[in-house]
């Protein structure tokens, strides 16, 4: 309570703070083996993810989250070295430049003047939470999705002795340090947002 500034309390079907990560990694860690079995698992696992927004279960055992953020897992335990090296080294040289400039633009440029909200790369929050049409949501969660995985690619490329755990170790980077970058671009604070 000390540390945010308002009353808090252990809610177990509703974690707080990072505790949802500890569930994701456990149904994560079940559900894997199974799922990779499916084909054409991945794409449909970025669709389950697009799909929770339209949902309203809250943050119900922080089912969302574990939803949205699957993906990465999966990709963390598909990835490979050989999938770097696939990558053109001119893409590699220009594409973090390039990546953090369109991060900036598609946070600070929408159509009707309005900014977006830190609080779409979260993976907690629906669609009509975030204001957003459905069409609109699912749009704006494939661009997260899309910038995500370019910025895991980049490090990967810049931090490429370290193997597969990177994927999800900047997945979760990304759930704080977008989402901290989005709201000082935004001029937002987020203290206690989580």
């Amino acid at each position: 309570t000390w540390v945010i500034h308002k009353p808090t309390g252990l809610y177990l079907t509703r974690p707080k703070f990072t505790l949802w990560y500890l569930a994701g990694l456990f149904v994560w860690k079940i559900l894997s083996p199974v799922v990779r079995r499916i084909p054409f698992f991945f794409p449909l696992s970025v669709l389950a993810g697009l799909l929770i927004g339209l949902s309203s279960l809250g943050n119900y055992l922080s089912i969302p989250r574990i939803v949205f953020f699957f993906p990465f897992f999966l990709a963390g335990q598909c990835f490979e070295q050989k999938h770097l090296e696939r990558i053109p080294r001119r893409i590699r040289m220009y594409g973090l430049p390039a990546a953090v400039s369109f991060f900036i633009l598609f946070l600070t440029v929408k159509p009707d003047g309005s900014k977006l909200t830190p609080y779409i790369f979260y993976g907690r929050y629906n669609y009509e939470d975030l204001h957003m049409s459905a069409p609109e949501g699912i749009a704006v969660r494939c661009v997260c999705y899309l910038i995500s995985f370019v910025f895991v690619f980049l490090h990967a490329v810049l931090d490429a002795g370290h193997g597969s755990q990177i994927i999800l170790q900047t997945a979760q980077y990304l759930t704080d340090g977008a989402g901290v970058a989005a709201a000082w671009l935004a001029g937002d604070t987020l203290v206690g947002a989580h």
